[in-house]
């Protein structure tokens, strides 16, 4: 074996082990007294479903001192929710996203393998097929607790074609897949199309009352963050879907091109709220009574562009506040929106990225990350003091450290999987991200996180003694994507 093969395989073993280390977290959400996300694992391909119950902790055995207050454990262990041979994935769109959805002492899900349909019992960790349809996929799952059943995109990927006989008779098609928004019982699996017609549906919501329902829909050759439409119906006893209409924005962008509608959600008041990127930015909206008002008019941009289903930027606290989470300059933050006094409070954080916003009761959750540490579960209160507390599944250990935030929010944090060790910022040669703009060559401005270098080592300054450091330079790909503000080294 020569040199230059050692090296190689070397660079593979390394490149390979950097890539199991590398998992991710996505698909936070909460409900009927559980905590839930998705756990992806590069070193087998899946996506493991972990949940939680916070009410669960055990104050006597965990118990955090801070003064002489006893502040109860967080979080309750969190532990893997699906037998092994299931993976939690959508391919709607082929992006997929709303895999699955929690319904009282229950989950509904998508099996990566069939796209199917699956029942899990979280009292007996019993798993069941629940409803499958011969090449149709499922993503976007709402469970609408008013009518008892399971909401859905589905996408056909078979075309209905005549037999010699005349018969109808289904085979697996290349044409292009026809989408819908469908309904299952959640007791028999009936199956009930709500919707058709559209090249494309995403979002379908139900306000609490269980009588109105929200969507959003587009054709081609728009994409979802450039031209989409909101619309709302009325539902009746039996859950069919009366009297469409189309919601419009406020604004519009001055040209030929159209906005941008996305994530549709019934505030406690019976409001229907969105966002919308009609003023040039996803900022969030409020429709009553037929007119569309702006909640929040900022230069901030309060959701992504939506590539995958069922993404949740954004969540009612109570009758009165909002949590959201919104990127400036590059960085994203939390805020908390009070509607009765119509100020908002933004939340201080060392994070650099935020992904997804669930509420339980009083308490807010989000999947956090920053530069050099390992992903962790972040959890909102509000007593004057911030207790942050990080519990290590690995480890099993806990620390504590308190802080002020800017509105007495309190947070504490929780590593939500079994973690490889990761460096902090501390041992890296590069400081935090700072978010820089320039001109490029052709006078476009160029917007960038930049990493300036530490102060330089005796043996560092040897080594760059005949110049400035080296400048390593990462761009990010697709047409609507952004670097984020996050160095996994």
């Amino acid at each position: 074996m020569t040199a230059a093969t050692a090296q190689e395989q070397d660079d593979h073993r390394a490149a390979q082990q950097a890539a199991i280390a590398s998992r991710q977290w996505a698909g936070l959400t909460s409900g009927y007294g559980w905590l839930c996300w998705l756990e992806f694992d590069p070193q087998t391909g899946c996506n493991s479903l972990l949940g939680c119950q916070p009410d669960s902790a055990d104050t006597q055995e965990w118990g955090l001192r801070s003064g002489n207050v006893t502040m109860p454990r967080p979080f309750a262990q969190p532990q893997p929710l699906l037998p092994s041979g299931y993976s939690v994935r959508s391919r709607v769109h082929e992006y997929g996203g709303g895999a699955y959805v929690i319904t009282p002492g229950a989950v509904i899900f998508v099996n990566a393998d069939d796209q199917s349909l699956y029942h899990l019992n979280l009292g007996a960790v019993d798993v069941k097929p629940f409803a499958a349809h011969q090449g149709c996929r499922y993503g976007d799952l709402y469970y609408d607790a008013a009518h008892q059943r399971i909401l859905a995109v589905e996408e056909d990927h078979a075309l209905d074609m005549q037999d010699e006989s005349g018969g109808q008779m289904r085979r697996p098609c290349r044409a292009m897949p026809v989408n819908r928004l469908v309904s299952f019982n959640l007791r028999d699996a009936t199956r009930r199309v709500l919707l058709e017609g559209a090249d494309f549906y995403a979002f379908p919501r139900v306000s609490e009352t269980g009588d109105r329902l929200a969507w959003v829909s587009w054709n081609h050759p728009h994409q979802p963050w450039s031209e989409t439409s909101l619309h709302e119906a009325g539902l009746d006893a039996q859950g069919r879907v009366v009297q469409q209409r189309t919601i419009q924005p406020p604004h519009d962008h001055g040209d030929e091109q159209g906005a941008s509608q996305q994530q549709p959600c019934y505030a406690p008041d019976g409001a229907l709220w969105y966002l919308s990127d009609c003023a040039g930015w996803y900022n969030l909206y409020r429709e009553c009574a037929g007119q569309s008002l702006p909640v929040l008019p900022l230069k901030a941009e309060f959701a992504a562009p939506p590539w995958q289903l069922g993404q949740c930027s954004y969540r009612f606290l109570d009758d009165r506040r909002v949590a959201c989470l919104y990127s400036r300059h590059g960085f994203q933050r939390l805020g908390i929106y009070d509607l009765e006094r119509q100020q908002f409070f933004p939340q201080r954080g060392r994070w650099g990225r935020l992904e997804g916003v669930a509420t339980y009761h009083d308490r807010l959750y989000t999947l956090a990350s920053a530069s050099g540490e390992p992903p962790y579960l972040a959890q909102w209160q509000e007593p004057r003091r911030c207790l942050t507390a990080r519990f290590s599944m690995a480890a099993e250990s806990l620390d504590q450290t308190t802080a002020t935030g800017e509105s007495g929010a309190c947070g504490s944090r929780l590593n939500p999987g079994v973690l490889s060790d990761q460096r902090s910022m501390g041992s890296l040669p590069v400081q935090g991200p700072r978010s820089i703009r320039y001109l490029s060559a052709n006078d476009e401005p160029v917007h960038a996180l930049f990493y300036p270098p530490r102060t330089a080592t005796k043996a560092q300054e040897t080594l760059h003694d005949r110049g400035l450091p080296p400048l390593l330079v990462m761009v990010h790909g697709g047409p609507t994507s952004m670097t984020q503000p996050v160095l996994d080294p």
